[in-house]
């Protein structure tokens, strides 16, 4: 501790003070009385007390305003800790200016700390008892200023005690530990200190073992090789940087706690040998719930006894250099109990370990993790036989970039179900030595609910086991580079690869080019197929395959990304297939010139399809599919943001593509041109059709159409925005249609100048229609729409928020006379309250509101 430097704690009504000179407990008044023997930010205390804090002879020290010698009985602030110069009380209550001490400037932020610091070095000087022993307790309470030495025996009997406290009582005064204690991390220097046992049950807590003075180890010795002070601190973490802390881990004995969280991190310079002594197991730590060792900590873990029955809910064991593990090395496989544990991480050198741990027979453990970055770090446990690395039950193993050569090595119990299996490796010379050595199908996994292999991992694929009778949740594989694939999996035979069953397969980047490789079980129903290709090179060999060879089966959702695309029509599905969801998303021209452009219309078989959404290039293939005669699709959404992504199906003739019986139908941009292309079920009954178009530019085909010429048939909710308002006067409506919305949208006048506002008043026949919302600029449609004269509104909403929108057509008709009909809910807001003296109401008509 650095002189003068103080620490304060407080327990209720008693202040615990630690100083230079010792650790005192002074009374709440006491202690404020103190305190308050403060002007600004200046501490006064006698003169005579000056040789106690100064750093230097303070015989003739004077005061810096009046310069007049101080006497003993004077009170003074000092202005630095070498106590130059001080500032006597009157000098101060009578002018009350800033002053500081002219050799100490640049230490100004020193000397304010100086200033906080004193009242509790005040304390020490003033009359104190010197307490023999006393027993710390959540209600005890002292009259006067007490101190404790290193002669003082301080008692915890049955108490939670702030891990700062405890540390400070060890290192300053003679503790004796009775029954058991609990440490507790300390929130608050002015906090809770001592509290009942079991107080804050489970409380994570961090124990700061701070660097320590040759007699306050020797303290710490005496202290905690007392036979009586045999406890344990629960829960527990320590930071270590002093220099032994053996005899803190001998502390923790003696009791049973199922609930103890230990982690412990050594120095690089640490030496385990000399900091434990010789022989194994003897460390006593019982029942554990999580242990975390690091670095030169792991060196410990043979030294470590854990009860026979305990069941650990993690073991972390994580090295950065091998130099740390020289000695745990040494010891024999299999010799190092750990039980039974539920999660077991392993990184980096600590893989190296794995062999010397001996888990528990019947160990089910939840998940497995082995991370190595470098090769180097695992140089011992390649040397190990292949399965002879016990792991048991395992549901979740995930091993990490360089781990996944180790992955031979381990061997899993033959009656194991795996949740979840995953391998991942950046560098492709992770698997050259061990891994490419082995023999196809000759690793067993066993069963396996999810298996995800990215990037070089891949490569393994080949030499897996999968149960015969496994039903797979989810395979992904990912790759992004193609040596990754050309040296072993590119040389099987098609449909080689078995996987049996599996309800979700996703491919992505050079993984694609596996798909021919993989044998499907012929009664397999997937829940979902997912390929995603970045690049041409991604999908070259698949693309040479001939059309409907690759057989996937039944399938409810199929994805095709970007190049991914190309290889539909390679794709073989089920005769009775009904397909839940088709998405085709590309970015890229190229993708269809060299394929799929090249096939017949309606060439590509899909069945029946409830979802179907074509995304930029994408939408170019719809002409391709053939969508089953009886189909009635939920969902068809076509997404075009530039001309070239609809460049082919503009060319075809109108009513050409067959779409059949379809719910929603949502076109955006550029797709919004393709509607007259589109041929829909003659008894067809829409409950949604969106147009949505931001520009222009993005409907001059469609413009070109005649007025009435685009047959909807029958439609519930009509909704266009923006720019696609200007489509609507070429829409024909079924002549029975009842529309429950028709919602019209457009944010700039110029939107409905060349077309809508060339129509006449009352040309544009909307029938029967419930809700009737028309926004911004397609207010200006209104007049020109015709409701059915039998018409029941349920709402009529009009909103404008430019004047221009009303003064070029509504402007100029006569009042009353647009007709509107009966109307439940009649909304207008800003501009469009101007419309009112034009509507006509029904003269029956009764408004809710």
């Amino acid at each position: 501790m650095e002189t003068g430097m103080t620490e304060t704690l407080k327990l209720e009504n008693t202040f615990f003070v630690f100083t230079e000179k010792g650790l005192f407990l002074a009374p709440e008044r006491e202690y404020n009385r103190i305190h308050h023997l403060r002007i600004k930010e200046y501490t006064f205390l006698k003169s005579k007390y000056l040789p106690e804090i100064a750093n230097r002879d303070t015989e003739r020290v004077a005061c810096i305003s009046c310069f007049g010698e101080v006497v003993p009985e004077d009170f003074v602030s000092p202005l630095c800790r070498d106590v130059h110069y001080v500032v006597c009380k009157e000098c101060m209550e009578n002018d009350g200016r800033e002053v500081f001490c002219p050799f100490c400037k640049e230490k100004e932020s020193d000397n304010k700390a100086f200033q906080k610091e004193l009242p509790d070095s005040i304390l020490s000087l003033m009359p104190h008892q010197t307490l023999s022993s006393i027993e710390l307790r959540p209600e005890m309470e002292v009259e006067t200023a007490v101190r404790l030495t290193r002669e003082t025996k301080v008692v915890l009997d049955n108490v939670a005690v702030s891990d700062y406290l405890f540390f400070r009582l060890i290192d300053m005064t003679s503790v004796t530990i009775r029954n058991k204690i609990s440490l507790f991390g300390n929130r608050n220097s002015l906090g809770r200190c001592i509290e009942e046992l079991d107080w804050d049950y489970g409380w994570p807590t961090r124990v700061n073992v701070y660097g320590c003075s040759e007699e306050e180890t020797e303290q710490i010795y005496s202290n905690l090789n007392k036979t009586d002070n045999r406890t344990s601190i629960n829960p527990w973490n320590i930071c270590r940087n002093s220099t032994d802390i053996c005899n803190l881990l001998k502390l923790l004995t003696g009791t049973y706690r199922e609930d103890n969280k230990i982690s412990l991190e050594l120095p690089d310079n640490g030496s385990t040998e000399k900091m434990f002594c010789e022989g194994s197991n003897n460390i006593w730590i019982g029942k554990v719930r999580s242990l975390t060792l690091k670095d030169y900590a792991v060196g410990i873990l043979p030294k470590l006894r854990i009860h026979e029955e305990n069941v650990m809910e993690e073991l972390s064991l994580e090295a950065c250099h091998s130099e740390t593990l020289i000695e745990i090395l040494k010891e024999e496989i299999n010799s190092i109990w750990i039980g039974k544990v539920k999660k077991l991480k392993l990184k980096y050198c600590a893989v190296e370990v794995f062999s010397k741990l001996r888990i528990h027979e019947e160990n089910a453990m939840e998940e497995l993790v082995l991370e190595v970055d470098y090769p180097r770090n695992i140089i011992e446990i390649l040397k190990e036989e292949i399965n002879s690395i016990w792991i048991g039950k395992v549901r979740k193993l995930t091993l990490e970039d360089y781990a996944v050569e180790v992955f031979p090595k381990l061997r899993i119990h033959e009656e194991n179900a795996m949740e979840e299996l995953s391998l991942e490796a950046c560098h492709s010379e992770t698997l050259i030595d061990e891994i490419s050595k082995t023999e196809d199908r000759s690793i067993r996994i066993g069963k396996v609910r999810k298996l995800k292999l990215k990037y070089c991992a891949v490569e393994v694929f080949p030499k897996l086991r999968i149960h015969e009778e496994n039903a797979m949740e989810e395979l992904s594989l990912e790759a992004c580079h193609s040596e990754t694939l050309i040296d072993e999996i590119s040389k099987t035979e098609d449909r080689s690869i078995r996987i049996g069953k599996v309800r979700k397969l996703t491919l992505k980047n050079y993984a694609v080019g596996i798909l021919p490789k993989l044998r499907i079980h012929e009664e397999n129903e997937m829940e979902e197929f997912s390929l995603d290709a970045w690049i041409k090179e991604h999908v070259f060999e698949i693309i040479k395959k001939e059309n409907n060879s690759i057989w996937i089966g039944k399938v409810k959702k199929l994805k095709l990304k970007n190049c991914a695309v190309e290889v539909f029509p390679k794709l073989r599905i089920h005769e009775e297939n009904a397909m839940e969801e088709l998405c085709l998303w590309t970015y890229y021209h190229e993708t269809l010139i060299d394929e799929i452009s090249k096939t017949e219309d309606r060439s590509i078989r899909i069945g029946k399809v409830r979802k179907l959404t074509l995304k930029n290039y994408a939408v170019n293939i719809l002409p391709k599919l053939r969508i089953h005669e009886e189909n009635e699709m939920e969902w068809l959404w076509l997404h075009a943001w530039i001309k070239e992504h609809v460049f082919e199906i503009i060319k075809k003739e109108n009513n050409s593509i067959w779409i059949g019986k379809v719910r929603s139908l949502t076109l955006k941009e550029y797709a919004v041109g393709i509607l007259p292309k589109l041929r829909i079920h003659e008894e067809n009954a829409m409950e949604e059709l969106v147009l949505e178009v931001d520009y222009p530019r993005n409907i001059i085909e469609i413009l070109k159409e005649e007025i009435n010429s685009i047959r909807i048939g029958k439609v519930r909710k009509l909704k266009l925005k923006y720019c696609a308002v200007e489509v609507f006067p070429k829409l024909r409506i079924h002549e029975e249609n009842a529309m429950e919305e028709l919602s019209l949208e457009a944010c700039h006048s110029e939107t409905l100048i060349d077309e809508i506002s060339k129509t006449e008043d009352r040309s544009i026949r909307i029938g029967k229609v419930r809700k009737l919302k028309l926004k911004y600029c397609a207010v200006e449609v209104f007049p020109k729409l015709r409701i059915h004269e039998e018409n029941v509104m349920e709402e009529l909403s009009l909103e404008a928020c430019h004047s221009e929108t009303l003064i070029d057509e509504i402007s100029k008709t006569e009042d009353r006379s647009i007709w509107i009909g009966k109307v439940r809910k009649l909304t207008l807001k800003n501009y469009a309250v101007g419309i009112l003296p034009k509507l006509r109401i029904h003269e029956e008509n009764e408004m809710e509101e």
